[in-house]
C-alpha cells in the first residue's frame, strides 16, 4: 500500500490524524539521509564589498589562517549591515552579535545556492584542429562553471566525466575553505551535501534523450555515491564497473592492498555501450597484459544461452581430428538422428562432438560450412589431446578482423594451426612435428620458435626441419644471441640480415666434411620429402573422403602445383648474387626429385614433368 492511499483511508476516520501524518512525512527524509552542511560558499577576492554582503575578516598581515579548524575567527560569516568612512559593521551570522572592521581586511563570499553571473575571458587557445570547434577550458570553480554553462547549454550536453575527491580523509578537498580531514565528524554529509549540489547542475546540463553521465570514485564512498545517483537520478540506468589501476597493488592501512577504483555510468534516454576500435596510441602496458598482443581465440562449443542440442540442431555435427590429435581431418554434416555413434569416422580420424561437462548434448558456435570455411583459412586451432577428444578453438569475426588490418600478421601455417604474430613480432604457433637430420626423423617435441634477441621483440621460426647441417638450431640461435647481446636494429629485416651473415661466418657450427654442393643436395633432399609427403597426404584424404583413388588428371594437378612451387623456388635462388650455385643447383635438384620419385612406383610417370 501506498503511504498516499495510507494517508486517504486515515482521512475517512480522523481528518486531524490524517493531517498528522502528512506533516510527519513531509519532515521526514528517506532513501539516502545525512545532515545536509551549511551552504557552500566561495571568496571573491576582487568584488568591493557593499552593503548586504556575506564576508570573512581576515586575520592580520602576516598570521597564517588555520584552514583546519572551524572555530578560527578567520571562519566566522558575517553579513554587512552599513559601511561608513572605510568601516564597515558586521554581524555574526550565527550568533547575531555585532562587530566593526575595516574594508580592507574583509572579503566577500558567495554563497553556492545564490546564483553568481561569472564572465569568461579568454586566456589563449591551441589551434591544431583545422576548421574543427575548438574545445573550450574553463578555469574556475567547478560549481560555478557548471552553474555558468547552464545558461547556455541547458539538455544539450552528450557526456560529463567527474572524477571528485575521494573523501580519503587525507586532506585532498576543503568544504567552505577548509580542509575535510578524518577527524571530522561530518566528512561523509559534507562530502554528500558537495557531491549533490554538483549533480544536479550536471542534471540540468545533460540532455535527457541520450547522454551518459561517469563518474570515478575508490571504496572510500562508493557505496554512498552509489545510493545518491540512484536518488537523484531514478529515471536512468546505472551501473558500476571497477578499473584497474595499480596492478602491483596499493597500500592500504591494516587492510588489503587496492589494485583498483570504480567507475559509475548513468545512462540517459537511448544511449548505448558499442565496442569502440582504438588505434596504437590507446594501447597501453602492451608488453604485461597478453590481452593486447596476442589473438583471443574462442570455444567452438557453445556456452551461456542456448547451448543445447535442441536450440540450434543444424550445429550439431562431428569435426574428425586425425588419431594423433594435431590436425583435423574433415567436418562432417549435421546429424539429425539419435544415436550419434552411428556415424562412422573416416580411417584414421576419431569425431569430436559437441558434448558438455555434464555429458549433454550441445551445439558449435558456427555452422559446419562456416567452420570449414575458416579451417581452410587458417583460422582454427585445436588444444592438447586428452581422454580421447581434443578441444577446438576459433577465431571471431573481430579478431580476423585484426589479422586483416594489420594488427596481426600471418607469418606462415603449421600442421596443426597458424601462426600469427603481431606488430610487436610476438609469435603464436600451435605444436607441430618437424623433422631433423638425412632421415626425416620426426620430433614432436623439437622447439620451432626462438628469440633472437634478448631486448627486442623478434624471433625465427623453424619449417620443417630443426637442424641446420646437422647442428641444431637451438644451439645456433643462442650463440647469435650472445653475439647480438644488447644491440637493437631500426627494421626487422636488419634483424633477418645481420643473423643470415652470421651463419655464412660461423663457419666452426658445421662439418668441414659438407661442402656447399653438399649442403645444397640435403636441403633439397629435405624439400622434395616434404613436397611429396604433402602430396601423398592429400592424395590419401582425398580418396579416403570419395572412397575412390584419384585419376591420373587428378595427381597430375596436385603434383604440378608442387612442382611449379619448388621450381619458383629454385629459381629465387640461382638469381642471388651471394650464392655461388651454378649450374649445379638445377642439376642436383633435378636429380634429387628424379631419384625420390623412382622409390615410388606410382608416380614414376612424374620423372618426364
Amino acid at each position: 500500500m501506498r503511504l498516499e492511499d495510507l494517508m486517504e483511508r486515515a482521512a475517512q476516520y480522523d481528518e486531524n490524524l490524517a493531517r498528522d501524518i502528512k506533516d510527519y512525512v513531509h519532515g521526514r527524509k528517506y532513501g539516502l539521509v545525512y545532515e545536509a552542511s551549511k551552504p557552500e560558499f566561495v571568496r571573491m577576492w576582487k568584488k568591493p564589498v557593499v552593503r548586504g554582503d556575506i564576508v570573512n575578516i581576515l586575520p592580520p598581515r602576516g598570521v597564517m589562517e588555520d584552514t583546519k579548524n572551524e572555530d578560527d575567527p578567520s571562519e566566522i560569516v558575517y553579513k554587512v549591515i552599513a559601511i561608513s568612512e572605510g568601516v564597515a559593521t558586521l554581524r555574526n551570522e550565527k550568533t547575531g552579535e555585532t562587530v566593526t572592521a575595516s574594508v580592507d581586511d574583509i572579503v566577500a563570499l558567495a554563497r553556492f545556492d545564490k546564483p553568481i553571473y561569472a564572465g569568461l575571458k579568454e586566456i589563449g587557445r591551441v589551434e591544431r584542429g583545422g576548421d574543427k570547434p575548438y574545445h573550450v577550458v574553463i578555469n574556475g570553480e567547478n560549481y560555478h562553471a557548471l552553474q555558468t554553462l547552464v545558461y547556455a547549454y541547458q539538455g544539450q550536453v552528450d557526456c560529463i566525466y567527474i572524477d571528485p575527491p575521494y573523501n580519503t580523509g587525507a586532506t585532498d578537498w576543503k568544504y567552505n575553505n577548509n580542509y575535510v580531514g578524518k577527524d571530522d565528524k561530518y566528512r561523509h554529509s559534507k562530502w554528500l551535501t558537495f557531491m549533490e549540489d554538483r549533480l544536479r547542475l550536471a542534471k540540468k546540463l545533460l540532455n535527457p534523450k541520450d547522454s551518459v553521465l561517469i563518474v570515478t570514485i575508490d571504496e572510500k564512498e562508493y557505496l554512498r555515491l552509489g545510493l545518491l545517483l540512484e536518488q537523484l537520478f531514478p529515471e536512468a540506468r546505472i551501473q558500476m564497473v571497477s578499473t584497474l589501476t595499480n596492478s602491483r597493488g596499493v597500500a592500504r592501512e591494516n587492510g588489503f592492498a587496492r589494485v583498483d577504483e570504480y567507475i559509475y555510468i548513468v545512462q540517459f534516454g537511448d544511449s548505448s555501450v558499442s565496442r569502440l576500435p582504438l588505434s596504437d596510441e590507446w594501447r597501453v602496458n602492451i608488453k604485461e597484459d597478453k590481452r593486447v598482443t596476442h589473438l583471443r581465440w574462442s570455444m567452438l562449443i557453445r556456452s551461456g544461452s542456448h547451448f543445447l542440442r535442441s536450440d540450434s540442431v543444424n550445429q550439431f555435427y562431428p569435426v574428425f581430428i586425425n588419431n594423433d590429435g594435431k590436425s583435423i581431418h574433415s567436418v562432417g554434416e549435421p546429424y539429425y538422428g539419435d544415436n550419434r555413434n552411428e556415424i562412422i569416422p573416416p580411417k584414421g580420424t576419431f569425431a569430436v562432438w559437441p558434448l558438455r561437462k555434464d555429458g549433454n548434448e550441445g551445439n558449435w558456435q558456427i555452422s559446419n560450412t562456416n567452420l570449414r570455411k575458416l579451417i581452410a583459412s587458417g583460422f582454427v586451432m585445436l588444444g592438447r589431446l586428452s581422454k580421447g577428444t581434443v578441444p577446438i578453438y576459433y577465431l571471431k569475426k573481430g579478431e580476423i578482423a585484426k589479422v586483416y588490418n594489420g594488427t596481426y600478421k600471418i607469418c606462415g601455417h603449421m600442421s596443426a594451426g597458424i601462426c600469427i604474430m603481431n606488430r610487436n613480432a610476438i609469435a603464436m604457433a600451435a605444436d607441430s612435428a618437424v623433422t631433423v637430420g638425412d632421415h626425416a626423423a620426426i620430433h614432436n617435441s623439437a622447439n620451432k620458435l626462438f628469440s633472437l634477441s634478448r631486448v627486442a621483440p623478434v624471433g625465427v621460426i623453424v619449417y620443417a626441419n630443426a637442424a641446420l647441417m646437422t647442428v641444431p638450431i637451438e644451439i645456433i640461435v643462442k650463440q647469435y644471441k650472445k653475439q647480438l647481446a644488447d644491440r637493437v636494429f631500426p627494421k626487422l629485416n636488419d634483424y633477418v640480415n645481420d643473423f643470415l651473415d652470421y651463419l655464412r661466418d660461423k663457419s666452426q657450427f658445421f662439418r668441414f666434411d659438407i661442402n656447399e654442393q653438399t649442403y645444397v643436395l640435403q636441403v633439397f633432399s629435405d624439400l622434395m620429402r616434404g613436397l611429396l609427403g604433402d602430396y601423398r597426404i592429400i592424395m590419401s584424404s582425398e580418396q579416403n573422403n570419395s572412397g575412390k583413388p584419384l585419376d591420373e588428371n587428378g595427381m597430375k594437378k596436385v603434383a604440378e602445383s608442387a612442382v611449379s612451387s619448388t621450381i619458383t623456388f629454385v629459381n629465387g635462388i640461382k638469381k642471388r648474387a651471394d650464392y655461388h650455385f651454378g649450374e649445379y643447383i638445377e642439376n642436383h635438384y633435378l636429380n634429387t626429385f628424379v631419384d625420390l620419385v623412382k622409390k615410388d612406383q606410382n608416380l614414376q610417370w612424374l620423372t618426364d614433368k
